[in-house]
Parts: structure tokens; C-alpha cells; sequence
């Protein structure tokens, strides 16, 4: 995979570090971070698994590991989860060939373009994938009046309205339009690009685990 230099990772360190603290962050209190905090610490020492260079993977694993504070059920554990995430994305977004160690730079530079492409895949999936989960655990509530499917097309109705500039293209939100407006979802779902293999994998995964009726919900 690709290989980072240790300084770049030191430098991303620093720079989240100090921002989570600004944000109040203190370990003893929001330790569903610490996970995460304690790899990319390691990753900044130079420590990885099996001695070898920073890969990506292994800040995937930090971000795999900085999802536990997102899903907090603290809301501050889950708005520095939310900070540290967005982080980790702006550090790979901004990574260049100054970053990487030496080697083919060309199929560096390709390789990373690749590696950016199937981290936001991966990204959007994921967030998908929450939408679902969420929107279940709620509508299963005692107290809830509201079906898993309209509590989803509350949610994406949010998203859409929060995006980021070019964060999901025209045709992903025409899809989660279409959602909203009761065409059926998993007949959309499928037109979500550029992720039809794992975002469909995991939105219908995440249906067919929770027996969600949605086709015939939205429709």
C-alpha cells in the first residue's frame, strides 16, 4: 500500500490534537476517543503493526477505531468523534507527493487518487448505513409513533440540507430525493454513484438485517 512519511502523520497529529483540546476533549472523560487517539499517537512515533511504514490502512484503523466515539451515546464524545473523523479526511485530502516516501511518484500520486476515491465510498456507506441502523433503533422505541422509513427520510432530508459543497453528486442526491418522495428504495438505493458495490452492499445488508420493509413502505 501506500507509505507516508512519519512527519506528515506527526504533523497531523499535532495540528488534531490541538484542536481537539480547544474543543474541551479531556481522555479521562470522552474515552470512547482514546482508542483512536492511541493508534495515530503510535502511528506518529513511528509505531506501527509489524514495524513496517504508515500505510493508509493503518489510518483507517484509526478511523475504524474513531467510530466508537461517534456512536457514543454522549453527544460531546460524539461531536470530537465528529471533529477528529473530519480531520483525518481533510489530512487525506491534502496529502501530495511531499507526503509520500520515495518511490514511483507518478504511481504514488495514482495510487493515493484511488485510495481517496474508496475512502469517501466507504465514508458514504457507512453513513448510510448509520441513517438505517438509527432510524430503526428509534422507530423500535416504546414510545416512538413514527415507522423506520419515515424517521429515514427525516434523516435524509437533514443530510441533504447539511451537506458540504461536492460532497455527494447531483445524482446521490436526486436518489435520496427520490427516497424522500416515496419512490421506492431499493429501486433508488441502486443508482447511488459511485457506489454501487459497497454503499448497496451495506444499505442492503443493513435492511435484510433488520427486516426493514422498505420497498413497500416508500412506495
Amino acid at each position: 500500500g501506500l507509505a507516508l512519511k512519519k512527519d506528515a502523520v506527526q504533523n497531523f497529529y499535532s495540528n488534531i490534537m490541538k484542536k481537539l483540546e480547544s474543543e474541551k476533549f479531556r481522555s479521562s472523560r470522552h474515552t470512547e476517543l482514546n482508542s483512536a487517539i492511541g493508534e495515530l499517537t503510535n502511528l506518529a512515533k513511528g509505531v506501527t503493526r509489524g514495524g513496517k511504514p504508515i500505510h493508509l490502512e493503518d489510518l483507517d484503523l484509526v478511523n475504524q477505531f474513531a467510530r466508537d466515539a461517534v456512536m457514543s451515546k454522549d453527544p460531546q464524545t460524539r461531536r470530537l468523534g465528529g471533529i477528529f473523523r473530519e480531520g483525518l479526511d481533510n489530512f487525506l485530502e491534502t496529502i501530495s507527493h511531499a507526503h509520500i516516501t520515495a518511490g514511483d511518484q507518478k504511481l504514488a500520486m495514482e495510487s493515493l487518487k484511488d485510495a481517496r476515491k474508496y475512502w469517501k465510498m466507504a465514508r458514504k456507506a457507512e453513513t448510510l448505513e448509520n441513517i438505517i441502523n438509527d432510524a430503526h433503533l428509534e422507530a423500535a422505541a416504546p414510545n416512538s409513533t413514527r415507522s423506520a422509513a419515515d424517521k429515514i427520510r427525516t434523516k435524509l432530508t437533514s443530510l441533504i440540507k447539511s451537506r458540504k459543497p461536492g460532497e455527494w453528486t447531483d445524482d446521490e442526491v436526486k436518489a435520496m430525493q427520490d427516497i424522500i418522495n416515496l419512490h421506492p428504495f431499493v429501486k433508488r438505493v441502486g443508482e447511488f454513484d459511485p457506489f454501487k458495490s459497497r454503499t448497496v452492499a451495506v444499505a442492503a445488508g443493513a435492511l435484510a438485517l433488520h427486516n426493514l420493509p422498505l420497498a413497500g413502505a416508500l412506495t
